[in-house]
């Protein structure tokens, strides 16, 4: 029972089984099994009617994913902390002690804020002989903000487990036992499929991983930008902005933070250098941006996120542009089977089939307005025919029936005649 009386921190890194780790203390602690320590519930908590914090509920403990706060961190972390040792319990009553313990999972996504608002509860609601409260933290490393608290916290290290752990873990799931390399070592995966994958681990065909969707991403700007290098286009297209925004969101649709984009950009990159999909020089102006950016993870406005891709496309488009063609070309042909086709959204190159969208950022003529009255019609035929607009006109004026000038006073009582005639109504 003493243990239940620190605050504990455990480090390691993802699918090492920090949040297992913890609910093993506890049950080991309790006397009791894992499964009785398990989350039972989820309710969602309210704050200042404007914020919303999912609390996951066990009768042992309350359990805080901080992803879910998203940018809101700062604003309800402490009030939502402050509810829970003050309030009344979720369920009967926690059978743990008098104090109520909360684990705030992935911790490193905290903010300064948030964790400058975190040590505050801490010398407060925790540290106190009498406190009512008590936290733990599972992050995958002490980050800037987590430095304000670490001094609060007793550290435990969580390594990966090696491969004859995972055999013994899973001896008794032979389609498991040999699968430590297909699943990274990651327990947490094991565990889930074990539960929901049957399918899976009779066919030993395992669902794709997220690290794969940036090598992906990666493998797909490097394609454009050796293409457009081959074909000596200087700069990117204006296009570019809108396909960098469309990965951006899938992966937000991960729910993957931008601590996880930095991770997964650079090992991406680290893996394109490995293989030989790009140079030296590639490889280390990419890394440069991904060692420099300062991603702020935002669901609503994630400009940070697409500044940091937007930067890594443009250091692979520049340095492949200094390459020689024969570089450019073994490169090209390294590059695995594209991942988007030609006719999916995710493709940086126009459809050959459809409208040239390169007219966007390489037209050099002026436009040219019509008639009054003809902008609905002039955009549909721009769109079909590009050059709709001066045939258009040429049509009208051809077509508009030559009538003798009228008196001025008479012209003044029939307006709406002659629009009518010339089909301009």
């Amino acid at each position: 029972m003493e243990k239940l009386h620190f605050p504990w921190i455990y480090v390691g890194p993802p699918g090492a089984g920090k949040t297992r780790c913890a609910r093993q203390m506890l049950a080991d602690s309790l006397g009791v099994s894992v499964a009785d320590v398990y989350p039972k519930d989820i309710r969602m908590f309210k704050v200042n009617d404007d914020y919303e914090c999912r609390v996951y509920c066990s009768p042992y403990h309350f359990e805080i994913d901080i992803p879910d706060m998203s940018m809101q961190d700062k604003q309800i972390l402490v009030e939502v902390l402050s509810m829970l040792f003050s309030a009344g319990d979720v369920f009967s009553g926690l059978k743990t002690s008098k104090r109520k313990l909360v684990l705030l999972r992935r911790a490193h996504n905290l903010s300064l804020a948030a964790a400058i608002r975190l040590r505050w509860i801490m010398e407060t609601r925790v540290c106190p002989e009498g406190g009512t409260g008590m936290i733990w933290l599972c992050a995958r490393e002490i980050t800037g903000a987590l430095t304000v608290i670490e001094d609060l916290f007793v550290r435990m290290r969580v390594p990966v487990p090696t491969e004859e752990v995972w055999r013994k873990t899973w001896a008794a799931h032979p389609a498991l036992v040999d699968s430590y390399v297909a699943f990274e070592g990651r327990m947490d995966r094991a565990f889930a499929l074990t539960k929901w994958g049957q399918p899976c681990t009779e066919k030993q065909s395992y669902p794709r991983l997220i690290s794969n969707c940036y090598e992906d991403l990666i493998i797909e700007m490097l394609r454009g930008c050796i293409k457009a290098s081959v074909k000596k286009v200087e700069q990117p297209p204006l296009l570019l902005a809108l396909w960098i925004r469309e990965r951006v969101y899938d992966l937000l649709g991960l729910c993957q933070t931008g601590v996880e984009f930095l991770d997964g950009y650079s090992a991406a990159i680290e893996n394109a250098l490995l293989k030989g999909y790009c140079t030296a020089t590639m490889f280390k102006a990419a890394i440069s941006v991904v060692a420099t950016a300062e991603p702020n993870t935002s669901y609503r406005n994630p400009i940070s996120l697409e500044k940091m891709l937007l930067d890594i496309c443009t250091a692979f488009w520049k340095t492949a542009h200094m390459e020689e063609l024969a570089v450019l070309e073994k490169l090209e042909s390294a590059l695995p089977v594209g991942v988007y086709g030609t006719d999916t959204p995710g493709n940086m190159e126009p459809r050959e089939d459809g409208v040239d969208d390169s007219a966007a950022y390489n037209a050099t003529t002026t436009k040219k307005s019509g008639p009054k009255g003809t902008g609905k019609t002039k955009k549909r035929s721009t769109a079909e025919t590009g050059n709709a607009i001066v045939e258009s006109t040429e049509v009208v004026s051809e077509t508009k029936p030559k009538s003798k000038p009228k008196p001025r006073a008479a012209k003044r009582k029939v307006t709406v005649e002659p629009a009518t005639e010339a089909g301009l109504g």
